[in-house]
């Protein structure tokens, strides 16, 4: 599950965790290499700016998936 709480004070702001899922990690640094990694616990700090830009950037990204999907069902 991934969930996120406010953690507003010291540090960050917002705290984004990852409890018993999956989240893959990919760096490409050049086209002839790159490393991967699955985590399934975790965290992820975040000012409330970045919350901000993450949360539209999902919202947008879900709204294409849907659209894609009405146009162009899955199996």
């Amino acid at each position: 599950m991934k969930k996120a709480v406010c953690t507003w004070g010291e540090g960050p702001d917002v705290l984004v965790s990852l409890e018993n899922d999956v989240f893959i990690l990919f760096e490409e640094p050049d086209k002839s290499h790159f490393a991967h990694g699955v985590v399934t616990q975790g965290q992820m700090d975040l000012s409330a700016a970045e919350a901000e830009r993450l949360a539209a950037e999902l919202l947008i990204a879900a709204r294409e998936a849907r659209r894609l999907e009405s146009i162009c069902p899955g199996p």
